[in-house]
């Protein structure tokens, strides 16, 4: 669970979800229900977004782990929206499959950016 020291909750936190706990008096932060959905939809779409790049530039999960530095156990779990991955990640992933970041979370059409880094 998030913790935070007692205060009011920033509007950036409650934009994303979390809101403070209200039957205790700690200070720890509760996740919302939406917070969950948005989490799990950004997940979903993560691992269909890295599988559909990974397919169309026809390498294998053990070839974008090698391009991008890391396991390919985490390519795995990415593709099965269990990973909990980094910032860092995500930005070797997109290198390795020439694609913006932002592309990895958009859906197929949806963002221009989505596409080649260099189009």
């Amino acid at each position: 669970m998030l913790v935070r020291k007692r205060g009011a909750v920033s509007p950036n936190m409650a934009n994303c979800g979390l809101h403070q706990a209200k039957d205790s008096g700690s200070g720890r932060l509760a996740i919302s229900e939406s917070f969950l959905q948005t989490q799990s939809q950004l997940r979903a779409t993560l691992a269909r977004r890295v599988k559909e790049r990974r397919h169309s530039s026809k390498m294998s999960q053990r070839d974008l782990a090698e391009r991008a530095g890391i396991r390919q156990a985490l390519v795995s779990q990415i593709e099965l929206g269990e990973a909990n991955v980094t910032l860092d990640s995500l930005l070797r992933i997109a290198i390795a499959l020439d694609v913006d970041l932002a592309g990895l979370f958009a859906a197929k059409g949806d963002d221009p950016r989505a596409g080649s880094k260099h189009s």
